[in-house]
């Protein structure tokens, strides 16, 4: 996975960390109403895919390759990722999901206390309750944080996440993260928005 060892640190240990406490999340959405990237069966533009997962789908561009792996503490995440643009980094859309343990309002404060104890000036941008077919709770939470880079200077990653809680029993975090100067060129605003349950 070329390009993956700063960002995919991120991921790997957001998820990780997120499924052993009990906390998940989903993805972007409009505003707090219904999450979606268009109508309810609108097809992907060109050059994008549908990639369908268990009980879930959402978009990626089709040259994005796809990794699926296991959590250690039981849980599951696929990510798929672009080529680094001009802050080096590569544009990612993902998720990760297991069975529930916790209270809502428990998945979101330790999403917020673990990115806040891991990431350099981590900051909430925003955050708003959505309302996805399938889910019984979600709220979609924007953030930007600092990350250093051999041979470069420190980049700010911009990050939205949907926690989510299932009407069928799992915990999800459904993301797209990029460097903020690549993050509208690699159209992770529509990727976020493509998140579909069932």
């Amino acid at each position: 996975m070329d390009g993956l060892p700063a960002m995919s640190p991120r991921v790997l240990i957001r998820i990780g960390s997120t499924l052993a406490l009990g906390a998940l999340l989903l993805l972007t959405g409009a505003c707090a109403g219904e999450m979606s990237a268009g109508g309810a069966d609108e097809p992907p533009p060109r050059g994008v895919e549908v990639f369908r997962g268990e009980g879930f789908s959402f978009w990626r561009p089709a040259e994005w390759a796809i990794t699926k792996e296991p959590d250690a503490v039981g849980g599951q995440r696929v990510f798929a990722e672009g080529r680094p643009g001009q802050g080096g980094l590569p544009p990612q859309v993902g998720i990760g999901y297991g069975p529930r343990e916790n209270t809502f309002e428990d998945v979101l404060r330790a999403h917020k206390d673990d990115s806040a104890t891991r990431y350099a000036n981590y900051r909430v941008r925003g955050e708003e309750d959505l309302e996805i077919e399938g889910s019984e709770r979600a709220r979609r939470i924007e953030a930007t944080y600092d990350l250093a880079l051999p041979g470069r200077e420190m980049t700010t990653i911009r990050a939205v996440d949907v926690l989510v809680l299932t009407r069928d029993g799992r915990q999800m975090d459904f993301f797209v993260q990029a460097p903020e100067s690549d993050f509208d060129a690699a159209r992770l605003g529509d990727l976020g928005r493509s998140l579909r349950l069932g």
